[in-house]
């Protein structure tokens, strides 16, 4: 059995090199199974062959990774004249969720900088998680100290990732850049494993999102190039321009992560029972707007209405006379009704307060 079998994807000469020769237990005939939440439609070809499995021998169960009780959101921050901010910004929302989410609660912070997570773990006066920061037992030490009741909050880098399955982490927060959105969900899918509300978390510079948006607009109306075969470069920059989409606030944040990690096309924002992202919560705060400015306008005119009725009906009474109705050249004799004077005898009138009459009738 192989858990968060995923792996053998991110395999590279420097980094876990041995991974990709688990293939060689498939040619020695030892029957596996393969367990993860974080592998893509579209990156199951290239697990099979890295893990040198072929399609027809698979027996593939596949259900969705979407985590409905975590609210996804991009938080911004102003920028200073060294072009940071971050650090501060982090430990303010730190702060304030530490003050939201009540004590033993956990939070993470992730940054793909070792530099970064030194200095937020400094800013913050928590422990720091990263390959470099000791062996084993140092690592140990530190993941039983943010476990304890005292430890509440971690700065990591993807190395405080597999194994780590805490069912009360609250909140997940990004920091710099992010490069796969397989990793992202993987990480921030470290958020709410117990099923309780928890968000996860992206810190961007004020006008990122906005310039995210227009970069991708532009994109879009150029040509599409197809290749037959791509680049480790050219891999890079999709993967790249995938986070781009997710962080730009474009569309619901689900919208991106459901598309890359379960292949689903037919999302158009979240859904009942899940916790909403900022960008639904926006598009629904300005539902609400119009709904209610559309309420106090049909308000208004209904008062207005009402006081035109409350003005008319102090005016004196008036008789508006109904001229003889013409002939128009057709000449007909209708018979008289008993009881009735004939036509053209008498004129008919309307009072405004006794309603129609007309005169000689008995």
């Amino acid at each position: 059995m192989f858990d968060e079998c995923y792996t053998p994807l991110d395999s590279t000469a420097e980094f876990r090199p041995k991974m990709r020769q688990l293939g060689e237990l498939m040619e020695r005939g030892v029957q596996m199974v393969y367990l993860t939440a974080t592998l893509p439609p579209h990156a199951e070809p290239e697990f099979m062959n890295i893990m040198r499995i072929k399609a027809d021998d698979v027996h593939m169960f596949r259900s969705p990774t979407s985590r409905p009780n975590i609210a996804y959101s991009v938080v911004e921050y102003e920028e200073d004249e060294f072009g940071r901010g971050d650090i501060t910004a982090a430990c303010r929302l730190v702060e304030q969720k530490l003050e939201e989410y009540a004590a033993l609660a956990k939070i993470i912070i992730y940054s793909s900088s070792i530099v970064t997570t030194q200095e937020v773990s400094s800013a913050l006066g928590c422990h720091a998680y990263y390959r470099d920061v000791g062996d084993v037992a140092v690592k140990d030490e530190i993941r039983k100290a943010w476990e304890s009741a005292d430890g509440r909050v971690v700065v990591a880098t993807n190395a405080f990732g597999l194994g780590i399955d805490r069912p009360d982490v609250r909140v997940v927060v990004h920091i710099g850049p992010i490069y796969q959105m397989r990793n992202y969900s993987q990480e921030s899918g470290r958020a709410g494993r117990d099923g309780k509300r928890s968000e996860a978390i992206v810190l961007m510079p004020v006008g990122r999102q906005e310039a995210l948006q227009k970069a991708h607009e532009q994109a879009r109306r150029r040509p599409v190039k197809f290749h037959i075969s791509m680049t480790a470069k050219e891999k890079q920059r999709i993967e790249q321009q995938k986070v781009e989409r997710f962080v730009s606030g474009a569309a619901c944040r689900r919208v991106y992560l459901d598309r890359e990690m379960d292949g689903r096309m037919d999302r158009v924002r979240c859904e009942d029972e899940e916790e909403r992202c900022d960008m639904c919560q926006a598009s629904d705060a300005m539902i609400d707007e119009l709904e209610g400015q559309r309420q106090a306008y049909i308000q208004r005119e209904q008062e207005k209405q009402d006081r035109l009725m409350d003005s008319a009906i102090g005016m004196p009474t008036s008789s508006i006379p109904f001229p003889e109705a013409e002939s128009n050249g057709f000449h007909s004799s209708p018979e008289p009704i008993p009881g009735l004077s004939p036509p053209g005898s008498q004129k008919s009138t309307v009072s405004f307060d006794q309603g129609f009459m007309a005169d000689g009738i008995s």
